[in-house]
């Protein structure tokens, strides 16, 4: 259980790194990826780890570390390294963090270049929990870059967005002269809440991902196939 991939001769291919880790938890690992290049917009690095350690996924944002993903039988290990700062900032929402993350927060040891956190995601039951518990450190250590929009494109949406409010204004007007209410309609709206949806769903992926998303598909019914027979 949790053996990783040791074998430095070969580097493994992204489908060999979710056939190790195995259902229920290659969705999690695909739902952090998922997160890492929709906010940072990165694309991570092989890195084979020494003898101790294996083959891993290292994000980098500006030239410096990000978090590390080490794929394992059954479960996969991150870690995230937080300054004096970012620790404190941690502490501080040390009662949002479910069991699994609030324990790495309290036992992390400081280091000269700051306190490492190995944190294994193994549990079906809370991994969609402890993988957001683990997006929030990352973001508490990275805040995710502004969105460049070229001022063309800036003009472009702001021409558009006056236009679609002098047309609502035509038919507000027109409703009121008719002796409608304009505000007769009912409106309904769902909130999300937090950096993470909640839906499983491997849709819209994006990048070399969506290969992992077909990956884990097939490893789903792989898995329901074995347990009809």
């Amino acid at each position: 259980m949790h053996e990783r991939m040791m074998d430095r001769s070969t580097r493994p291919a992204e489908e060999d790194m979710v056939n190790r880790i195995g259902q229920p938890m290659a969705e999690e690992w695909v739902s952090l990826r998922r997160f890492l290049a929709g906010t940072y917009h990165i694309d991570p690095a092989f890195d084979a780890g020494g003898k101790r350690y294996g083959w891993n996924l290292k994000y980098r944002v500006g030239g410096r570390p990000l978090c590390e993903m080490y794929p394992e039988q059954g479960s996969f290990t991150v870690l995230v390294i937080l300054g004096k700062n970012e620790l404190r900032q941690a502490i501080d929402r040390i009662d949002t963090f479910g069991p699994l993350v609030r324990q790495a927060v309290e036992e992390s040891h400081g280091f000269p270049d700051g306190c490492w956190m190995y944190i294994r995601v193994s549990d079906p039951l809370r991994g969609h929990q402890d993988v957001g518990d683990i997006e929030e450190l990352l973001l508490i250590k990275r805040k995710p870059p502004r969105s460049k929009v070229p001022a063309r494109e800036r003009s472009r949406h702001a021409a558009a967005g006056a236009d679609h409010d002098q047309r609502n204004g035509s038919r507000t007007s027109a409703a009121t002269s008719s002796g409608c209410s304009p505000f007769s309609t009912r409106v309904s709206a769902c909130c999300i809440s937090g950096p993470r949806i909640a839906s499983t769903s491997l849709e819209g992926i994006g990048w070399a991902d969506s290969r992992i998303a077909s990956m884990v598909s097939s490893s789903s019914s792989t898995v329901e196939g074995r347990v009809g027979r």
